[in-house]
């Protein structure tokens, strides 16, 4: 079977990955969307972020460790309101 040009869904490169073919068997099935575990990763600190699975910090994180990642448009946004919010503990509550 011939191999599929994918489009990687945050940073648009273009790769190949063929799920049915022996070639790419041994990369994990998220390679479907994502060209690389950077992208990956930075794409389920938003979404996961997004929906209260993980905090503000560890998404902070998450997107610091692969900054070299550049993100579509459409993703922009999301990462410059996580990258901009302050920590809960940051905050100093006056009396």
């Amino acid at each position: 079977m011939a191999k599929m040009l994918k489009k990687c869904i945050l940073c648009g490169k273009e790769y190949r990955y063929c799920s049915r073919c022996k070639e790419f068997e041994h990369l994990p099935s998220w390679y479907n969307l994502f060209d690389s575990q950077g992208c990956h990763d930075v794409y389920h600190a938003i979404d996961d972020y997004k929906v209260g699975k993980i905090e503000i910090a560890d998404a902070k994180e998450i997107i610091k460790n692969n900054k070299g990642i550049k993100v579509l448009d459409r993703f922009s946004d999301d990462i410059a309101e996580i990258l901009s919010k302050r920590q809960r503990k940051d905050i100093v509550k006056e009396d």
